[in-house]
């Protein structure tokens, strides 16, 4: 791997970090949709016609109903500083991206149960 497909990979993981937290964060009681999936990309494909990572994640918290997620400043500060490169992979990846949004979005749940669980043992 070369230095160029290194920033890429590590780009696309803080990306499905990002789109990971904001599934999570969906208020899925007052949305009625028959696919989450397609719901959620479409609303991906919606927001990315911005001009930076910053203004494409506010525009796409607004179109799923979020109001409030607390992510960590230096991830999307990175997001946005490659934004040429970020805006680039969100238009043209969208499926994997996505698809590694809800995959992060997963495990992130797991983990949550898990220390919950662990909690309660204690």
């Amino acid at each position: 791997m070369n230095q160029n497909e290194i920033q890429i990979k590590e780009i696309e993981s803080k990306i499905g970090y990002v789109l990971g937290l904001t599934y999570n964060h969906i208020p899925w009681s007052k949305i009625k949709v028959k696919s989450s999936y397609k719901f959620y990309l479409d609303r991906i494909r919606a927001s990315y016609n911005t001009q930076n990572f910053k203004e494409f994640w506010e525009v796409l918290c607004k179109k799923l109903g979020i109001e409030m997620i607390k992510i960590e400043t230096d991830v999307l500060d990175f997001l946005d500083a490659e934004s040429a490169c970020t805006m680039q992979l969100l238009r043209k990846e969208t499926l994997y991206l996505g698809n590694l949004g809800i995959e992060v979005a997963k495990q992130l749940k797991e983990e949550r149960k898990q220390q919950k669980e662990e909690k309660e043992e204690e």
